[in-house]
């Protein structure tokens, strides 16, 4: 996140959340809970989500197959379900939503800072994400 920061000059909300983008109702308390987006830019209408690999292959760290959820799946299973859920009402709120891929092996190697600095410059060039800056 910290290099889009620096591209855009401040810095976003982290964790924010929404009445408009709601889990499913919970059986025991009646209610659903708010869905927390990784990282807001209000001036800019902008939300980023950053998919970590156990948005994309099986984490059982974060999985936990033996529970169900209230939504009556696997976590794994509502994950993707909450993800495609919080951007179609972002969406439909006026907010652009840019998805990072993040692969957990990149802490181990070594980075390419500079070339990550430009990978993210041309997405939010090509969002049109940095006028008015």
């Amino acid at each position: 996140m910290g290099l889009l920061v620096e591209i855009l000059g401040e810095q976003p909300e982290r964790g924010k959340r929404f009445p408009w983008a709601l889990g499913d109702v919970s059986a025991k308390t009646g209610r659903a809970l708010q869905l927390p987006f990784d990282a807001v830019w209000e001036s800019r209408r902008l939300i980023v989500e950053v998919d970590e690999d156990q948005h994309r292959k099986p984490a059982p760290f974060f999985d936990h197959p033996e529970r169900t959820t209230v939504s009556g799946v696997t976590r794994s299973e509502q994950r993707p379900l909450y993800d495609e859920r919080k951007r179609s009402a972002a969406r439909r709120e006026g907010y652009r939503v840019l998805v990072v891929p993040w692969d957990e092996s990149r802490k181990v190697r070594r980075r390419d800072r500079d070339a990550d600095l430009e990978r993210y410059r041309q997405l939010i060039e090509r969002e049109g994400l940095l006028r008015g800056r």
